[in-house]
């Protein structure tokens, strides 16, 4: 089994076993372009008791799992740390392509929803500046 779908699926005694034995924390190369957090937490449950497991050195939080754990400082850290990605930030083509906004929703995370239509808001606002010069 894979750590990425022991992340999404198994009891968390065997993900601490994976963690312990040394697998890839990370888990990148994947269809889902999640990696080994995003599968835990991305889905249809998010897994916050293997988010809490996972942070091995390597293993990074991205904008998908900080917003599916409901993580503000780091939400607004990833942000601001790459203000035109996140903007433009699209899931993979399994996930329909999730804008931010889209995975808020998905998530049932209200405060982020207002976040990213306001990040959506601003990127229209830079492309129609960007014109008028």
């Amino acid at each position: 089994m894979r750590f990425t779908c022991a992340a999404a699926v198994a009891d968390l005694e065997i993900v601490e076993m994976l963690v312990e034995a040394g697998s890839d924390v990370v888990g990148t190369g994947d269809d889902y372009e999640l990696g080994v957090l995003g599968w835990a937490t991305c889905f249809r449950r998010v897994r916050e008791d293997v988010a809490d497991v996972s942070p091995a050195p390597g293993a990074k939080l991205d904008l998908w799992s900080a917003i599916a754990l409901d993580r503000a400082d780091d939400v607004r850290r990833l942000h601001h740390a790459a203000i035109q990605r996140c903007s433009n930030a699209r899931m993979s083509r399994n996930e329909h392509r999730r804008t931010p906004l889209h995975h808020a929703a998905a998530k049932n995370r209200p405060r982020w929803c207002g976040s990213c239509s306001i990040w959506g808001r601003d990127r229209a606002r830079r492309r129609r500046d960007r014109r008028r010069r």
